[in-house]
């Protein structure tokens, strides 16, 4: 039942944005599980966007497997970080999908600002710093940071910001407190996991 929401409130956003010329069929997860062939669900004449919801490894290496050998479609893989942690999907598969995800985290060890944190970070510890370390800098800084700005009410007033790890954009939920919509949009590129949205632009809506 979750599934079939989140189908439903996919379809309604794509053909909002295209003005009822985009999206011609959803196909749920459960549809495509019983399709021998996916021939009959993909449009051969243009673009076609895959949304997986399923995090089961059996089910997403065989669908990729089976994305992967129609290869005269244009086929677009949207899915979740769980596909790069599946030893039997090669990079081949994923990177000709142009597989985008959403996670919370990504870490761009390119980044000045990464590179100067993780130098201080061995200065200071002596060993490299891990997926809590960054998350716990970004964390720290940016709390405190907004309560210097803003004192004790600082949550109304917060800014969106992207840090090393993470980013805020903070919105009230329904129960009255506050929860972080933030995401990172990633995918693979060139063989390379990369960060797509580069700026807070895509996320301010």
């Amino acid at each position: 039942m979750e599934d079939r929401e989140k189908v439903r409130q996919i379809k309604a956003r794509l053909t909002a944005r295209a003005e009822n010329t985009f999206v011609e069929s959803v196909v749920s997860t459960d549809g495509m599980i019983k399709r021998v062939s996916l021939t009959d669900v993909l449009a051969q004449d243009k673009p076609n966007v895959v949304v997986v919801f399923s995090e089961d490894k059996v089910f997403l290496s065989d669908l990729v497997t089976k994305l992967r050998s129609m290869r005269s479609l244009n086929i677009a893989l949207v899915g979740p970080p769980k596909l790069l942690q599946i030893p039997t999907l090669e990079m081949d598969y994923l990177n000709t999908l142009k597989l985008t995800m959403t996670d919370a985290s990504f870490v761009d060890y390119g980044d000045p600002a990464t590179i100067k944190f993780i130098k201080e970070y061995r200065k200071r510890y002596g060993s490299e710093p891990t997926q809590m370390a960054f998350q716990g800098y970004d964390v720290a800084l940016y709390f405190l940071n907004q309560l210097w700005l803003n004192g004790p009410e600082m949550l109304p007033e917060a800014e969106n910001k992207t840090m090393l790890s993470t980013g805020f954009r903070l919105s009230k939920t329904e129960k009255g407190g506050y929860g972080n919509q933030f995401v990172h949009i990633t995918g693979i590129r060139n063989f390379t996991l990369v960060r797509l949205n580069l700026s807070l632009k895509n996320q301010t809506s």
